[in-house]
């Protein structure tokens, strides 16, 4: 199966022959799944086989994996920005750091 990106959808595309009169290869649109959330539809698991469905998953686990390692390192990246933000917001005059507040700054910097 292969698996194209168009606006805001990713088409699932099988092969299902070679054509030797046209000289290439016949493919099927089974359907599409939503860029963002990778859920398939009904209409579109009507459609896979077995096998199809294993490969479908796997494109979406993988998917899901990459865009999480990616959103990662885009926050480790950032980080020192935000430290230096909240280091001004905090030392900044009239501010005034709540109960609340201070639980989870202690919190997420003790996770360090």
């Amino acid at each position: 199966m292969q698996f194209r990106d168009v606006k805001k959808r990713i088409q699932v595309i099988a092969y299902t022959g070679y054509n030797r009169e046209k000289r290439r290869a016949e493919t099927r649109l089974l359907g599409s799944i939503d860029r963002y959330d990778l859920n398939p539809t009904d209409e579109l698991l009507e459609n896979l086989t077995d096998v199809q469905k294993i490969e479908l998953q796997s494109y979406i686990d993988n998917t899901r994996q990459s865009r999480k390692k990616s959103s990662r390192q885009y926050d480790a990246r950032k980080s020192d920005s935000q430290i230096e933000n909240l280091t001004v917001c905090l030392t900044s005059d009239g501010f005034v750091i709540t109960p609340d507040l201070a639980e989870r700054l202690y919190r997420a910097i003790s996770g360090l």
